[in-house]
C-alpha cells in the first residue's frame, strides 16, 4: 500500500527562535560593540526574508479510488463468509399458538352460541350463560312441550311457533324478550330435548373423535383429532348421566328396561357403549365416531 505523506512547515519555530535573538540583538549593550551590530542586521535580514516567504500548503495525497472501493466491498462482507466452513445454526422453532379458538354452533344469522377454546391441553366449552330466571323459564317449557317436541322434533325449527312460545313465557316470567333471548332459549331445547344434553356440542364437534365419561365430579375425556385430552364439561349428578344414556336408546328405538339396560351399537355414525343403573350408581357411556 503505498504510504500517504503529509508536509509539515516548522518554519514558525524558526521564527520565533530568531525573533528572540533579534530581541537580544536590539538591546542596547552596556558596551558598544562593532561585532554586535554586524549580528543585529544579520538576524533582522533574517526575519524579513522568512516574514516575506508564503506558508507552504499542507498537501495531502490523494487516496485510490480503488483502494476505497475495496475497504467498502471488505465491509460489506460479512464476516461468517471469510471462515472456511460455516457455523452451524440451530433451527429456528416456530412457537405454536397459546389457543385454538373456533365455533361449533350458530344460529341462523351466523352468529356463534356454542364455542370451542384449546388452552393447556383442556378443552374448553363456552354456551350461553344461564341465570336463575332463564332456568325456571325452560324447566316450564320443558315440562310443557317435551313430549310434542320429541314426537314432532322439527317443530324446534319452526320459528313462529318457537317465538309464541318464548315470548309467552318471558312475560310470565318477566323477562325481556329479544332476538339473543330466543336463539338463547331455542338453542337448550335444541340440545336437552332434541340432542344430547350437555354433550350435545361435542358430537356436533367434527374434531371430536372420541368422548369419554370416567365417573361423576371428574372432567369429560375426549380425543381432539390424535390428542386425548380433558374438558371443562364435569357430570355431578347421575341423573343427569342416565338422561344421557336415555337418549342412546330413544335414538336407537330400542326400549329400555332393567333386563335391557345396555346398549353397544351405532347411532348416527357413532359407536355407543353405555349402561343404565336404575340404582343411579354406576351408569356409564363411551362415544367413538
Amino acid at each position: 500500500m503505498e504510504d500517504i505523506d503529509f508536509l509539515f512547515d516548522d518554519s514558525h519555530l524558526e521564527k520565533q527562535e530568531l525573533e528572540k535573538i533579534a530581541k537580544t540583538a536590539e538591546e542596547e549593550p552596556v558596551k558598544r560593540d562593532f561585532n554586535a551590530v554586524i549580528l543585529k542586521k544579520f538576524v533582522l535580514a533574517i526575519i524579513k526574508t522568512i516574514s516575506e516567504k508564503k506558508p507552504e500548503i499542507l498537501v495531502k495525497k490523494e487516496i485510490p479510488k480503488q483502494f476505497l472501493q475495496k475497504k467498502a466491498e471488505e465491509k460489506m462482507v460479512p464476516s461468517i463468509l471469510k471462515t472456511e466452513k460455516p457455523i452451524p445454526v440451530a433451527p429456528i422453532e416456530i412457537p405454536k399458538p397459546e389457543f385454538m379458538e373456533y365455533a361449533i354452533i350458530k344460529n341462523a344469522e351466523q352468529k356463534t352460541l356454542a364455542n370451542a377454546r384449546i388452552k393447556d391441553h383442556t378443552y374448553f366449552l363456552t354456551e350461553p350463560a344461564l341465570n336463575d330466571k332463564d332456568k325456571e323459564l325452560l324447566k316450564k317449557l320443558t315440562d310443557d312441550f317435551v313430549n310434542k317436541f320429541i314426537k314432532k322434533p322439527e317443530l324446534v325449527n319452526d320459528k313462529n311457533f318457537m317465538i309464541r312460545i318464548v315470548q309467552k313465557l318471558s312475560n310470565k316470567f318477566k323477562i325481556q324478550f329479544s332476538p339473543d333471548y330466543f336463539d338463547k332459549i331455542r338453542y337448550y331445547v335444541i340440545r336437552n330435548i332434541i340432542g344430547y344434553g350437555p354433550i350435545d356440542p361435542l358430537i356436533q364437534d367434527k374434531n371430536i373423535k372420541e368422548i369419554h365419561f370416567t365417573g361423576l365430579h371428574k372432567p369429560l375425556q375426549i380425543k381432539f383429532n390424535e390428542e386425548f385430552i380433558e374438558t371443562n364439561i364435569i357430570l355431578d349428578n347421575m341423573q343427569d348421566v342416565n338422561n344421557i344414556v336415555k337418549r342412546f336408546f330413544d335414538k336407537t328405538k330400542q326400549k329400555l328396561t332393567k333386563e335391557n339396560n345396555y346398549i353397544d351399537n351405532d347411532i348416527l355414525g357413532f359407536q355407543i357403549k353405555a349402561f343404565y343403573d336404575f340404582n343411579l350408581n354406576e351408569s356409564k357411556f363411551d362415544i367413538k365416531k
